[in-house]
């Protein structure tokens, strides 16, 4: 029998030759995962582990994990350590930081709308939003809103729809500087 630490005292690898197996009387072949003997048989691998190592394979929890080798068997004993306990923090000691830049989603009927939108819209405010379209409905997604938006749109509640839901399923028309050029384009065409 041979004995390897891996890990210092947290991972040991025990090689058991086809020998060392016939001296325990073991048969790995025979050998079933909740039987007496693989039991006996652990629990004889531990204490010589122990005395030879003082690896305590009694002392917490352990992970056991066989793989054939050379007509032998390979044991890995790892100790599980335990989680690390959280502290639990009292609320009068917790500062909740704003969230900063979230965005606003407004929906717009049809293309007509979101066209007299972008034709009335201040374009310092449009450098700031993102348009979407998703199936047949036009989304503006805005840091800072225009107060005029509310003519023009429906503002969505924060629950919902957001603008990772129309990135994955619709598709961003313009944003900032796109969406100021193409509001005076679509000027140019009224």
């Amino acid at each position: 029998m041979k004995i390897e630490r891996v890990e210092g005292n947290r991972r040991i690898r025990v090689l058991l030759t086809q020998n060392d197996l016939t001296e325990m009387n073991i048969n790995i072949g025979t050998l079933t995962s909740d039987s007496p003997e693989l039991h006996s048989f652990l629990f004889k691998v531990m204490d010589f582990i122990k005395e030879e190592t003082g690896f305590n394979a009694n002392s917490g929890q352990i992970m056991v994990e066989a793989s054939p080798a050379d007509g032998g068997v390979i044991l890995t004993v790892t100790r599980i350590l335990p989680e690390r306990k959280v502290r639990k923090v009292s609320p009068k000691n917790v500062r909740v930081k704003k969230k900063t830049g979230t965005e606003r989603l407004y929906r717009f009927a049809d293309f007509e709308v979101i066209s007299a939108y972008l034709c009335e819209a201040d374009s310092e405010y449009l450098s700031k939003m993102k348009l979407f379209e998703c199936g047949d409905t036009f989304f503006i997604a805005a840091a800072s809103t225009d107060r005029r938006i509310s003519e023009f749109a429906q503002a969505l509640p924060p629950i919902g729809t957001n603008t990772v839901f129309l990135s994955e399923h619709g598709r961003l028309i313009a944003e900032g500087e796109g969406l100021v050029f193409m509001a005076e384009e679509i000027k140019k065409l009224k």
